[in-house]
């Protein structure tokens, strides 16, 4: 595919390329998905969840072509488990709701941040 080179970071900045070309509509959800699958980490952006549901604490990226490309076939799986979830009936709806209860679940979360 033209502009990427195989890496993580060309990965990502096409799909951020592609989710800015669409309204910023296509990753919606994905982070708040990623973080009630890795069950924290609300305090990070997607590319960083990915390496962590990837098992890569993100050092061995600058150097190991072969986990570069664990994290990049991390990226697409998840990409494709989020976005057949989102796209059913009530998907992104669903995505937010699970998101909430988790949130909710948490010791540090306080509801009036909510309001």
């Amino acid at each position: 595919m033209y502009g990427l080179d195989g890496t993580y970071n060309s990965a990502v900045a096409f799909i951020l390329g592609y989710d800015c070309g669409n309204g910023s509509l296509f990753l919606a959800g994905f982070r708040e998905w990623l973080v009630v699958k890795y069950g924290e980490g609300d305090n990070l952006g997607w590319p960083t969840l990915v390496k962590l549901l990837a098992h890569v604490d993100g050092q061995g990226l600058l150097y190991d072509a072969g986990v570069d490309a664990l994290v990049v076939d991390t990226l697409f799986q998840l990409l494709d488990e989020f976005l057949e979830q989102r796209d059913e009936y009530g998907g992104l709806v669903k995505i937010f709701d699970r998101y909430l209860a988790w949130l909710k679940s948490q010791e540090w979360f306080r509801s009036e941040t909510l309001e």
